[in-house]
């Protein structure tokens, strides 16, 4: 409701119109509207009475109106008394909104006020015309769901659409609130507007009418569209045929292939859909070997798993898979190979070699083969003589060449090279300048000369390896020689020391005396006595005694309290000392926490003259320029504590 005040021709009277609206009619687009005249006292109670005259108009239309106040009629200050009213059925506008005017006056000559009116315009409620609409947002191809909110069950819709430059009608005045857009049958057309994307979007357009007359103005609401990766990725095949001639000669097929012998060329065949074209392309063998390329040829092939694809301009791919019908090839390859002497003045060459070889059918009537042949020059010249053939061993997929003898034509004062060649159908191994063999030169076991000894290969005592190293710790030159420590195996063979011919072994004892060494002093014996022919062992002369020897091993070990420096001193019976200094084998013992020490002497090798006797005495000396001047032999340790030993070798 709205009231529009108005005025009247006496300031102690007040006029107004009160503007009501009914139940508006949506099919019809109308509204009632009722208008009525109030006339009012300013202040303190007065009354009234008598006939009037008077007018309403709603919406341009005017009423005339009269009638009698009963007189005397009181009106309270402040109070209405209502005079008249009217009604109109107003006609809003097409959108429904509606803003109407109104006036109204009175006139008589037998009240005050004589005269009052009073005019406005009043806003009314918009009656809902034209129909609201939405729609879903489908795949490509499937069905859009477009919702019509209709302000009138009489009311029919038209609704049409455009898509990029596709426009057309989806139902015309149509009585449904849900209608169904299928869009399967422009499906080719949408993709046609995006052929290098994966959704575009539409409108929807909704005009509603009540009979053949448009209501309101057409409604619109957008939508997406998306493609389909099922229906838009590209179909891809691929054809695979093996090039390598030598294995479809043998196979009798080009689809038939050879592990790592075939040459299997890759052609992939992709269809693009729905308005897209192919981008890019892809091939893997599942070996780690790789192509982008439509087509592509291999050079070797190591497993019978091929992956193809292609991409299209939308980012969609297809794949596709293939088996081949593959034999699975061993690589003929030797693991091991040598040439070597059966001892070190031999002319003779031996061949020893293992390797993996396929042992299987390359068709129903053709299997693999394997034959050698061997070559050999000598070292230092170019051409190569033919040796023969060779017959390998062959167990399951493996070959073996077993101590084969290459002839006794190789003089071991000569090297030579070799190359052992071996063939199956496909591969040979062993030819190339980079798989030759050196056989080296020949050489004695043991060579004695007027004061040198060499060995050649490995030396043992009871089994156990005696190793040569170059220059002992504490050699002040690189021409001495020494072996590896052996006391703590010798201890380990005491009992077969004492009954082993030319072997003699004696252990020191100072009976934990106190030794002054500031200077040199002789470590004296105690006990072992021996005499085993050529070596002797005697306690009461503070020695060993060696004599028709030519190649002899000493060693010993040393244990006290307090440091020490400790050697062996190796003297002729004319007191000669065959020791220089790069012979002198000595040990510095580092007292250290409780001051004691027990410390093999490095094992020595010595070259001798037979026809001469030799002394061995060990001594010790102060540790660190006399700084330890006094040291207790064998204090902790007992009588085995300190000790020396000699072994002949020859």
């Amino acid at each position: 409701m709205a009231t529009i005040n108005g005025s009247t021709n006496n300031s102690q009277w007040t006029f107004k119109l009160e503007v009501t609206e009914g139940n508006y009619d949506i099919t019809n687009n109308t509204s009632p509207v009722t208008v009525t005249m109030y006339l009012g006292r300013a202040s303190s109670q007065s009354y009234v009475g008598g006939n009037w005259t008077g007018n309403i108009t709603i919406d341009g239309s005017s009423y005339d109106l009269s009638g009698n106040i009963p007189y005397p009629t009181y009106i309270n200050g402040g109070e209405w008394y209502e005079v008249a009213s009217y009604s109109k059925t107003v006609k809003h506008n097409n959108d429904g909104s509606k803003n109407v005017s109104v006036s109204a006056s009175m006139s008589s000559s037998y009240f005050t006020p004589s005269y009052s009116s009073a005019s406005g315009t009043v806003s009314l409620t918009t009656i809902p015309r034209a129909s609201g609409v939405a729609c879903s947002s489908p795949y490509i191809g499937d069905n859009a769901i477009i919702s019509i909110d209709k302000k009138s069950s009489s009311f029919t819709n038209t609704l049409t659409y455009k898509i990029g430059t596709l426009t057309d009608t989806i139902a015309t005045k149509t009585s449904n609130t849900t209608v169904q857009f299928q869009t399967s049958s422009i499906a080719d057309s949408i993709y046609a507007l995006i052929p290098n994307g994966t959704e575009t979007s539409g409108t929807i357009y909704c005009t509603t009418y009540n009979g053949s007359t448009q209501i309101g103005d057409t409604q619109s609401t957008s939508f997406n569209l998306y493609a389909k990766e099922s229906v838009c990725k590209p179909s891809v095949t691929a054809t695979i045929v093996d090039t390598n001639t030598d294995v479809t000669d043998i196979t009798g097929s080009n689809t038939k292939f050879i592990k790592y012998i075939s040459k299997p060329k890759v052609t992939i065949n992709a269809t693009a859909k729905k308005s897209s074209s192919i981008k890019k392309y892809y091939v893997s063998l599942n070996d780690g070997q790789t192509s982008s390329t439509k087509e592509t040829p291999f050079s070797t092939i190591g497993s019978n798993k091929v992956n193809v694809s292609a991409t299209d301009s939308r980012n969609y791919a297809g794949y596709n898979d293939y088996t081949l019908d593959m034999i699975d090839y061993i690589k003929l390859h030797i693991n091991t190979i040598s040439i070597t002497r059966p001892e070190g003045t031999s002319n003779e060459a031996i061949l020893n070699c293992n390797g993996a070889y396929y042992n299987g059918l390359f068709s129903d009537t053709v299997t693999n083969t394997l034959s050698g042949s061997f070559k050999y020059r000598k070292s230092g010249e170019t051409d190569w003589t033919d040796g023969g053939s060779i017959t390998p061993t062959i167990t399951n997929n493996t070959f073996k060449i077993t101590n084969l003898s290459l002839g006794t034509s190789f003089d071991y004062n000569e090297e030579y090279q070799f190359k052992v060649i071996l063939k199956d159908k496909f591969l040979t191994v062993g030819s190339s300048d980079t798989e030759i063999i050196t056989l080296p030169k020949g050489q004695e076991t043991i060579a004695v000369g007027d004061k040198e000894f060499w060995i050649y290969g490995t030396a043992y005592l009871n089994d156990e390896t005696i190793g040569i190293n170059k220059n002992s710790a504490n050699s002040s030159t690189t021409n001495g020689y020494s072996c590896n420590y052996l006391n703590g195996k010798l201890d380990e063979i005491n009992s077969d020391i004492a009954k082993t011919k030319n072997i003699s072994y004696c252990k020191m004892n100072t009976n934990f005396e106190t030794k002054e060494i500031t200077n040199a002093v002789q470590i004296t014996g105690w006990e072992n006595w021996q005499d085993n022919g050529d070596l002797g062992a005697y306690p009461s002369r503070n020695r060993l005694e060696i004599k028709n020897t030519t190649l002899a091993i000493i060693m010993g070990k040393t244990s006290g309290q307090y440091g020490v420096s400790a050697y062996f001193k190796v003297t002729d019976s004319a007191g000669n000392n065959i020791f220089t200094d790069n012979q002198q084998s000595d040990l510095l013992i580092q007292p250290s926490g409780n001051k004691f020490w027990s410390e093999p002497l490095p094992t020595t090798l010595v070259v001798l003259d037979p026809a001469k006797t030799y002394y061995v005495t060990l001594w010790a000396n102060s540790y660190d320029n006399g700084l330890v001047g006094t040291a207790y032999l064998n204090n902790g340790f007992g009588k085995n504590g300190t000790w020396m030993a000699a072994i002949k070798l020859m």
